[in-house]
């Protein structure tokens, strides 16, 4: 038997539009639009997610990374900046260095164990980071987050799988 679907099961409910977002809130670097079929419920999350990445907990090893990134960042000047999320041991962001000189690459793993592996700071030859590129423990959706409160745009997005 076949069934008919019934009118009411496609009709688009027409959702309120969320309230205009401040200026250089996180909204506003997220802006949403709710989609045509979604629900006034799913609205209302999609309308709510500033306040909860607001009150989500910040860890305290992004915090200390995003120190350490910002004063990266002002010592080195106006470069291009390249993300390499899940940089893991650190091996394709000094690739990513080494292939784009005039470029700042941040290389980003929540595995400290992982980042300590390879190549580091105080070690030389083929396990050195490079000056142009700086790896670090970080929750990275937290430190994305971060970088577009503070106003800074990655230029390029690189991502193991």
């Amino acid at each position: 038997m076949l069934l008919a679907a019934s009118p009411q099961l496609f009709t688009p409910v027409v959702a309120p539009p969320c309230p205009t977002p401040a200026a250089g809130s996180l909204a506003a670097a997220y802006p949403l639009e709710p989609h045509e079929l979604a629900g006034p419920s799913a609205v209302q999350h999609a309308c709510s997610l500033e306040r909860y990445l607001e009150r989500q907990p910040l860890p305290p090893h992004t915090h200390d990374a995003f120190g350490e990134l910002t004063a990266w960042l002002d010592a080195a000047g106006e470069r291009p900046l390249i993300l390499d999320s899940g940089c893991g041991t650190g091996l394709s962001t000094r690739a990513l260095a080494l292939a784009h000189p005039q470029s700042l690459v941040l290389g980003v793993d929540r595995s400290g164990d992982r980042l300590g592996r390879r190549l580091g700071p105080h070690k030389t030859g083929k396990d050195a980071v490079p000056p142009n590129a700086l790896l670090l423990r970080a929750e990275l959706a937290t430190l994305w987050r971060m970088l577009q409160m503070s106003g800074r745009r990655v230029g390029s997005r690189f991502q193991q799988l």
